[in-house]
């Protein structure tokens, strides 16, 4: 055995027990590594298979169902069934001259684009140039781009070729890809943050103008608030003043007026005091007799009645002003008649 070269490493799984009942499958993690080796015993290079501490000899491999396998399924692995020989009876068959048997290997592998690289890898195409040229043409249009989303879905693009580049490069190779993965795994964080921090400042400009609307509602609101006890006292001032008309209307009614608008307080008070019985403003003293005296008695009572419903607004009971008079002039009267009577 002269000398080997790494094509694929990554972690492989071998299925302990299938889906049961009430278990999931069971499932024993190994690493797996896959190299170009030439050996001894024969002219070309040969496809080694290293799982865990054992090395295989791969005769051939397939893709398999892993849901069927497993009996999961919802089962997201991979299934690879390689028929391999152990490099160990290969060596003793060859130094013997004895028969090695061939066996069936069956391993899970994390994913679809893993299966399919570990393929090439173990029918020896080794297409390493291939993964690197698509990541840093993805890469090169990530820097080319002017929109962020559009550049964060390329930077990923890129990194994930440079991460399925790593497992079929060599060791050099494998350390430079993997620093350079560390610095788009960080340009990719940065463009999130700039991208989350523009949408939060577009969520905090929407607020302020919400704001600015619920403000305005208040204010109308309250604007429409204070039309209506504007409206109210408007309302309460027509009433009163319709209630004012109408006392001076009962009142032009009593004395037997036209209803008119009502007259000043001077011409009212000569007036009360003409009908009180003064005859002038020097003369403060009422009309003498009997019959004078009971009639300007009859005029205050009606007076005084007019006052009161104007000051209480109440219903007053009907009173006949003229009859009250003539009453009162036919007891002057008879009173008159029976002092001169009883003078004779």
């Amino acid at each position: 055995m002269s000398s080997s070269d790494l094509n694929f490493q990554d972690d492989a799984w071998l299925l302990v027990e299938p889906k049961r009942t009430f278990c999931s499958p069971r499932y024993r993690q190994e690493r797996f590594l896959v190299r170009c080796q030439a050996l001894t015993f024969w002219s070309q290079p040969q496809t080694v298979l290293q799982l865990g501490q054992i090395e295989y000899l791969v005769l051939n491999c397939d893709a398999a169902d892993a849901c069927k396998r497993s009996g999961d399924l919802k089962e997201t692995k991979k299934l690879l069934q390689l028929s391999v020989r152990p490099l160990d009876d290969v060596r003793r068959t060859q130094l013997y001259h004895t028969s090695a048997h061939a066996q069936v290997l069956e391993v899970f592998v994390d994913g679809e684009g893993t299966r399919e690289l570990l393929l090439r890898c173990l029918r020896g195409e080794k297409n390493e140039k291939k993964l690197l040229d698509d990541a840093f043409e993805s890469l090169v249009r990530a820097q080319q781009s002017r929109d962020k989303e559009t550049a964060i879905g390329l930077y990923k693009e890129a990194e994930r070729g440079f991460g399925e580049a790593e497992k079929v490069v060599d060791a050099r190779s494998r350390e430079l890809l993997r620093e350079r993965r560390g610095d788009l795994q960080r340009t990719i964080r940065e463009l999130e943050e700039e991208v989350q921090e523009g949408i939060r400042n577009a969520v905090a400009g929407v607020v302020p103008k919400k704001v600015t609307l619920i403000s305005q509602t208040i204010d109308i609101s309250a604007r429409l608030e204070e039309l209506r006890r504007f409206a109210a006292k408007q309302d309460d001032a027509n009433a009163l003043q319709g209630n004012r008309a109408n006392l001076t209307g009962r009142l032009a009614a009593l004395k037997n007026e036209k209803a008119q608008s009502a007259m000043p307080v001077d011409v009212l008070t000569e007036r009360l005091r003409r009908l009180r019985g003064y005859i002038g403003p020097d003369e403060g003293a009422p009309v003498v007799g009997s019959s004078g005296v009971e009639r300007m008695s009859a005029v205050d009572r009606v007076i005084q009645q007019v006052v009161d419903e104007i000051a209480f607004d109440i219903e007053d009971e009907d009173f006949d002003v003229d009859e009250t008079v003539e009453e009162s002039d036919s007891s002057s009267y008879g009173s008159s008649h029976v002092s001169k009577s009883s003078k004779f």
